[in-house]
């Protein structure tokens, strides 16, 4: 005999098949919910984890952007004294060093081409 038939000679006694076959099913299920409800806790912390870290990854990026915004200010707060105390003096600013560069390049090019043309 299997054990299915010994289950049902059994219930024969005491209550009718359909009944323990519902209280068989529903244990079933409450193994699989609690085999299942293991493995998702588990991959929930997972994902918990993975939140956090993201979190943190975040956190790092807006800091370092608040320090990098604040040594920008830092630098033109520094740069607009310096040509401050610069100004009084008679001293260049970056920007007119550039220009004064910037054109005697120019002239330079220039002489190199006349140069050219008096060797000829």
């Amino acid at each position: 005999m299997s054990k299915k038939s010994d289950t049902r000679k059994k219930t024969q006694n005491g209550m009718p098949d359909i009944t323990h076959d519902i209280w068989l099913a529903g244990l079933g299920v409450l193994s699989s919910v609690e085999e299942e409800g293991s493995k998702l806790y588990r991959k929930f912390i997972e994902r918990g984890e993975e939140i956090i870290e993201k979190g943190r990854e975040f956190e790092k990026k807006e800091k370092i952007q608040g320090i990098s915004l604040r040594l920008s200010q830092a630098a033109k707060a520094v740069e607009e004294k310096v040509q401050a105390c610069t100004e009084p003096l008679g001293l260049s600013s970056r920007e007119e060093i550039k220009e004064l560069n910037a054109k005697i390049d120019k002239l330079a090019e220039s002489l190199a081409v006349l140069t050219k043309k008096l060797d000829k």
